[in-house]
């Protein structure tokens, strides 16, 4: 029975067995695909094997436990993948299994933003480093994923929390799927990567509820007044075209002139949220308004930055300045005059299908809160005629 070779199935699996009066090392050959195989130990175990290499520099390596063999055909494929990785980019199974299970948590998690960033829109895969750079790093960087334990992760959730209860949990669902994406996803064993389950699992994540914040129709003329009265060309363009548009602040940042069609009034925006390239219309008086903003020569942005060549890195304290001389007092952010702007199509008779559509949502769950907060402001409305009938 040692290195047959044959079709290797659930069925098969199961029926093998250790012959004694064979040699020790006994391992079956899948005739589908070459150096995959099941391996037969003495006492009854048995696990999926690659083997590779030349004949001179034969290697094998242990891809995963297999008990009943159902998942002999998703464990082939990962046996597959281990191939082409090695003959296209040069990349040794037993070698990266290796780095990967001696690999810290700040490792592995680099490694998993690494493999997803091709199909993340780059604010995304920013995002996810600045979660590992400030939170995750901090507290559990440096600690082996072998020697990670559950305790450690819900430490480190504890204290992030803290500080921010989003980010928490954001850090803490990034954590988790990073060391299922080692286990599952790259053909290492799991015990080889973790003690037991993955520990960043059955945590509880911190309660959070959508926020609703957003900027009332009787503030709305002061607060322009109050963005016009900007010194800085581009950051007066900026506010007012994330109430035009109802954009989201990276991608109006983002923005450039080569994306920009004053002829036909349209703006693209490139690498958004949703990973798709997203066309709005312009109003005429939203064209009128780039057509006056200031083009900085080898500056490719709309709306330029002090940075040479870069677009505006913070708006945060013009924004903070606008706040001021509006009078708004409370908590509102950049990000809820996109909510305004949602909130205003939906009191005017838009339904969230329609403004999901012009905000680029995916989910009509999101545009629903839109709905919500016009609701929210017709009692408004309400209860101001009943104080003027009195």
């Amino acid at each position: 029975m040692a290195n047959q070779k044959i079709r290797i199935t659930a069925s098969r699996i199961s029926r093998l067995n250790f012959d004694p009066n064979k040699p020790t090392k006994q391992i079956i050959f899948d005739s589908q695909l070459a150096g995959f195989g099941v391996r037969i130990y003495p006492s009854g175990r048995k696990v999926y094997v690659l083997q590779y290499g030349s004949s001179a520099r034969r290697r094998l390596m242990v891809i995963a436990p297999c008990t009943t063999g159902k998942d002999v055909d998703v464990v082939r494929e990962k046996a597959q993948e281990l191939l082409r990785k090695k003959h296209s980019d040069g990349i040794d199974p037993l070698s990266e299994n290796k780095r990967i299970t001696t690999s810290t948590v700040a490792a592995i998690v680099q490694s998993f933003i690494d493999s997803k960033a091709p199909t993340w829109a780059s604010r995304e895969k920013a995002s996810c480093e600045s979660r590992l750079k400030n939170h995750i790093g901090p507290h559990i960087g440096n600690i082996s994923l072998k020697k990670l334990t559950r305790a450690e992760v819900v430490n480190m959730h504890a204290s992030v929390t803290k500080t921010t209860i989003y980010e928490a949990n954001r850090s803490l669902q990034m954590l988790r799927a990073a060391i299922n994406w080692a286990i599952t996803s790259q053909g290492w064993r799991v015990s080889e990567l973790v003690e037991g389950e993955n520990p960043a699992t059955r945590i509880k994540l911190n309660p959070e509820k959508r926020r609703k914040e957003w900027v009332r129709p009787k503030e709305l003329p002061a607060l322009v007044r109050a963005i016009k009265q900007e010194k800085n060309p581009w950051f007066r363009a900026f506010f007012l075209m994330t109430l035009a548009t109802g954009a989201r602040k990276g991608e109006l940042l983002n923005l450039k002139w080569k994306d920009v069609d004053l002829k036909n009034r349209v703006i693209l925006f490139r690498d958004t949220k949703n990973k798709e390239d997203h066309e709005i219309p312009l109003a005429a008086d939203t064209v009128k308004l780039l057509r006056e903003l200031p083009r900085t020569l080898k500056n490719p942005y709309v709306f330029c930055g002090h940075v040479s060549g870069k677009p505006i890195n913070n708006p945060y304290k013009p924004w903070t300045r606008i706040l001021k001389r509006s009078g708004i007092a409370r908590r509102v952010t950049i990000h809820d005059l996109r909510r305004t702007v949602g909130s205003l199509l939906a009191s005017s008779g838009f339904t969230t299908q329609q403004i999901g559509k012009l905000l680029n949502h995916k989910s009509e769950i999101t545009a629903r809160v839109y709905a919500e907060i016009a609701d929210e402001a017709k009692s408004d409305m309400v209860g101001a005629m009943a104080e003027m009938i009195k």
